[in-house]
């Protein structure tokens, strides 16, 4: 409970510091949601995206000067298609603070220490305590992640929805209760709140009918009449629909035709967005690629304001490493792990949820050329774990020697295509640690606690070595 209690109090410092700290405005998409905020909070309806809504000259010059003094956010307007209840909730906080950005931010960094305290109960369910911490603590120190958490968004409502999603189904296969249909309701009335808070939300319901199959199948051993399956979904369709279908009508009541979510509406007065065939046309495939794959690396750990400012190439480069050793380790404990039995079901949620948030992401940049990791933020759960227990397997000498392999083949690579010094000396440094990692048994615990401590001191760093000195005015 120390180490429970200890994350989740850096967590909250960091996230506070992050919402004083960075500059009003200075991250993706803060003006349009607090605009929406501004309209159910000061007119009490929901606004109804139109025409003229996006407006790319004007945001583009607000973005460029840095919403100095006199700079308007008034165009910052196309997400008022989004499902409303982060921001019903926010809208009494804005009424009473006067439209205040700090407060509204600060109820973001709320939201995201409540998201910490349910990955560590999901994860509780299937992984020791020491890899639900190291979970808990990626979720919480993952630097871009902070600052969006410390951002007016509904990214944290609709992430803390998802985790609970997960958690849910999680324990509705791992420990079912047969006799009462009150976790599947619990598990139904989530899921409403999810689909009236964010699309992505709507890449996780197949979690649902998923686990809704495992369940019919488990039932249908004792009552092959079908009454409990019936039950089941009874239960979990009834709330989500009573939440979900009013939004979904009065969509289709402004919006027209099979506009359900209001993302044609989107899709049609973004004009001047970059779009995927334009860039193809320009640029091709080789760059697209490329830059597909940097951007998303950058900005999933920390690509910070509108997408403008970097951290050193060093720290991509230990990140980098960071990265692969812990997909070899998490390939190697998936390999140990993948055995008939409540760990299967477990990593078939997990793989779901993985797939949903990728799925989504790859589906929204065939329109768009939006390279933002964050947008994978929606899976953080199953990233955390894969990331904790890889981390873990590397005390084992064949997944230590495999990411050793792998960190000299990337060691070989910058020789010969970026021999910078600091480049050459990371590589080397992360062979020779990971070739001698099972020598080293005794220290592992206190290396693997290292990680997460450096990706806490990593946020402050970014905060205040990055994002102050480029943004301020």
């Amino acid at each position: 409970m120390l180490w429970h209690r200890a994350i989740v109090l850096t967590y909250l410092v960091i996230g506070v510091l992050f919402a004083v700290y960075t500059p009003a405005w200075q991250a993706p998409d803060e003006p349009a949601h607090y605009n929406y905020i501004h309209v159910v909070a000061t007119q009490g309806v929901l606004p109804v995206l139109q025409a003229g809504d996006y407006n790319q000259a004007e945001q583009t010059a607000a973005i460029v000067a840095r919403f100095g003094p006199g700079t308007s956010i008034e165009a910052f307007r196309y997400e008022f298609h989004q499902p409303p209840l982060y921001y019903v909730l926010a809208a009494p906080l804005f009424r009473l603070t006067g439209g205040a950005l700090l407060p509204l931010r600060l109820f973001s960094v709320f939201l995201g220490g409540l998201l910490l305290l349910v990955v560590h109960r999901a994860a509780m369910l299937i992984v020791r305590p020491a890899i639900a911490l190291g979970a808990m603590a990626f979720v919480a120190f993952l630097p871009m992640h902070i600052a969006m958490l410390a951002a007016v968004n509904n990214d944290s409502l609709a992430e803390l929805l998802i985790a609970i999603m997960l958690w849910q189904c999680l324990r509705l296969l791992i420990r079912p209760a047969p006799g009462t249909l009150w976790p599947w309701l619990w598990l139904g009335i989530v899921t409403g709140l999810g689909l009236i808070t964010k699309s992505t939300v709507y890449a996780m319901l197949p979690l649902l009918g998923v686990t809704l199959l495992l369940a019919w199948r488990d039932s249908h051993r004792h009552d092959p009449t079908w009454r409990r399956a019936a039950s089941l979904t009874f239960a979990v369709t009834l709330p989500l629909l009573l939440l979900a279908l009013p939004w979904w009508v009065r969509n289709l009541a402004v919006y027209g035709g099979a506009d359900f979510l209001g993302l044609n509406r989107h899709e049609d007065i973004v004009l001047g967005q970059l779009r995927t065939s334009e860039f193809l046309a320009q640029e091709g495939w080789v760059s697209l690629g490329t830059r597909f794959v940097t951007w998303t690396f950058r900005s999933f750990w920390g690509q910070f304001g509108w997408m403008s400012v970097l951290l050193d190439d060093r720290i991509y480069t230990a990140l980098l490493i960071l990265s692969l050793a812990a997909g070899v380790g998490a390939g190697w404990a998936l390999w140990r792990a993948w055995r008939p039995g409540a760990g299967r079901r477990a990593l078939l949620i997990l793989t779901l949820a993985t797939l949903g948030a990728v799925g989504g992401y790859l589906w929204y940049n065939l329109s768009f050329v939006q390279h933002q990791g964050r947008y994978l933020f929606s899976a953080l759960l199953p990233a955390a774990l894969g990331l904790s227990a890889g981390l873990a397997a590397l005390a084992q000498p064949s997944a230590s020697r495999t990411a050793a392999a792998l960190a000299a083949g990337g060691l070989l690579l910058s020789l010969a295509v970026a021999p910078g010094r600091w480049t050459l000396l990371l590589w080397a440094a992360a062979v020779i640690l990971l070739a001698l990692l099972p020598r080293l048994q005794r220290w592992h615990g206190l290396l693997y606690r290292a990680v997460f401590a450096g990706l806490a001191g990593l946020c402050l760093v970014s905060l205040f070595w990055f994002i102050v000195p480029q943004l301020r005015l």
